[in-house]
């Protein structure tokens, strides 16, 4: 078969086809008998015929499908308007219609999600402000549930930090009487409770930092007051010769405050008198129990054994 009449025969082929409307198969021919003879003026225009026909098929079936378009826009449903619409865009970008229409059911799908986050937003803050007022105890709980349901919303954890902070402040407030006291056990207790609501909350991390700095201060000036109060002692317990426990008050100051010069010197000198203190006892008991003998073996020579 001579390429003349292998060409007539694909001509056949390609029209029999377009009249199928199987145009991509024609169209697929058509370049490929190109691609071996270029400019071929049959195989060109019926390129050109049906690249023509597509593109009318494809108008019709866009309008067809812009109805339906507008019809789910009248309905709001504009999720599934913009799905649609954006097959449309693939099958002709540059159709001004679907663009047009596209940018329209856009906005009010924007519109309309903005509308429903301030909604929930309002229903949310309605909830979690009763919560708060009569069951704050349980405010907590709720806030996790709808992070734990609502996983990576910015809208919900900026919602939720809202009630943690608020949370936070109603705690404070209500121990506002122990935050005044000394207790500062039970007030680290405290602080430790508010972490569990939110451990980078500004407040909770001032108030830690505050009742720390008072802590160091109660515990300094209690330290001073006590040195002083010893140091007073020692010296009285010096004056009635009571060594020994002049010894036990200094090691107390000397643990609490270990360069104390006068309590270290006065125990050196408490122990050097300690010392004198009971070795003249210690003589004079022996003495004593020395002229109790004599007077004894004066007394019953026969009861002692002489070695």
């Amino acid at each position: 078969m001579n390429n003349s009449a292998y060409l007539t025969q694909v001509e056949k082929k390609v029209k029999r086809l377009i009249t199928d409307k199987r145009y991509r198969e024609a169209h697929n021919l058509c370049i490929s008998i190109l691609d071996e003879n270029p400019g071929h003026k049959v195989f060109e225009k019926l390129k050109k015929r049906i690249e023509e026909t597509v593109a009318g098929e494809n108008e019709k079936l866009i309008n067809e499908k812009l109805k339906t378009v507008k019809a789910l826009y009248k309905e709001e449903k504009y999720a599934e308007a913009l799905k649609l619409l954006k097959e449309l865009l693939r099958i002709n970008p540059n159709n001004k219609h679907s663009k047009k229409e596209y940018e329209r059911v856009q906005k009010a799908y924007v519109e309309k999600v903005e509308q429903q986050k301030k909604e929930f937003i309002s229903r949310q803050t309605n909830r979690f402000n009763e919560i708060l007022n009569k069951h704050p105890d349980l405010l907590l709980e709720e806030l996790v549930s709808l992070e734990m349901n609502n996983p990576g919303s910015k809208l919900v954890r900026d919602l939720t930090d809202q009630f943690r902070a608020k949370l936070i402040r109603k705690k404070i407030n209500e121990k506002g009487e122990l935050l005044k006291s000394k207790k500062f056990d039970a007030i680290e207790n405290f602080i430790k409770e508010l972490g569990e609501i939110d451990k980078k909350n500004p407040l909770v991390l001032k108030l830690a930092e505050e009742i720390a700095k008072r802590r160091r201060q109660t515990a300094s000036a209690q330290k001073s007051e006590f040195v002083y109060g010893g140091s007073k002692h020692l010296d009285t317990l010096m004056k009635l010769k009571k060594y020994d426990k002049a010894i036990q008050v200094a090691k107390e100051i000397l643990a609490v405050n270990k360069s104390n010069k006068m309590a270290f010197r006065t125990m050196k000198k408490a122990k050097r008198k300690l010392y004198a203190q009971t070795r003249n006892l210690s003589i004079k008991d022996i003495n004593d129990k020395r002229a109790e003998l004599k007077k004894e073996y004066k007394a019953n020579k026969e009861e002692f054994v002489k070695i």
